[in-house]
């Protein structure tokens, strides 16, 4: 079984005094992947809207995985070409969002989709960064009513050469563009089809919690 294994929980800052929200996860550990508190630096000298705030965060010493060093040396090893590295990381935020579920009106929602596709408009014009991963799990709304975009940790920088990573699909299905899914290893993910995901997470949200 692998994966990010990615959970998060609120935590009293001692220092500032404050609730803080700390996302705990084991970051994809590979050469052209960046570390997620990189990518938050970046969208935050930029001028990036609509983020979350990072106040620290980085990855835990000692921690990383090493099934991958295995899959090709040793006879035991199940072989697969899927396995990589992971190393354990934790962030900390200063922004406190709710679930985009947990909209109090349709316009509340719209909003908060708004502002989710500004922060990824501002980060593509802006910062040279694409998503990726559009999903309703992916947008919060904040204590004033506004969108959040989260989860910059599967982004690329589209001032690199183009290819993938990754030997499947980055995404939540759901959400992911029908063209992605149609050609799912030859396609490259492109802005048209973060656009489109964005048009599913409305769709979803109001068919599934709305009379």
């Amino acid at each position: 079984m692998a994966g990010r294994g990615t959970f998060g929980y609120y935590a009293w800052d001692l220092d500032g005094k404050r609730v803080v929200y700390i996302k705990d996860s084991w970051r994809i550990d590979i050469e052209d992947m960046a570390k997620e508190t990189d990518i938050y630096d970046k969208l935050e000298k930029a001028g990036v809207q609509r983020i979350a705030k990072l106040g620290c965060g980085g990855d835990l010493p000692g921690q990383s995985t090493r099934s991958q060093d295995f899959i090709e040396e040793q006879s035991w090893a199940c072989f697969t070409s899927n396995v990589y590295r992971h190393t354990h990381c934790r962030m900390t935020f200063l922004t406190i969002g709710a679930p985009l579920q947990r909209f109090s009106s349709t316009k509340e929602l719209c909003v908060a989709i708004y502002d989710a596709l500004t922060a990824h408009s501002d980060a593509y014009s802006k910062a040279k960064i694409l998503h990726r991963d559009v999903s309703a799990g992916n947008i919060l709304i904040d204590e004033e009513g506004r969108g959040l975009l989260i989860d910059w940790d599967l982004c690329r920088d589209i001032s690199l050469p183009p290819g993938h990573r990754r030997q499947w699909r980055t995404g939540t299905w759901q959400f992911i563009s029908a063209a992605l899914l149609l050609d799912p290893l030859a396609k490259p993910h492109t802005l048209s089809d973060d656009l489109e995901s964005f048009c599913h997470v409305l769709t979803y949200m109001i068919v599934k919690y709305r009379p």
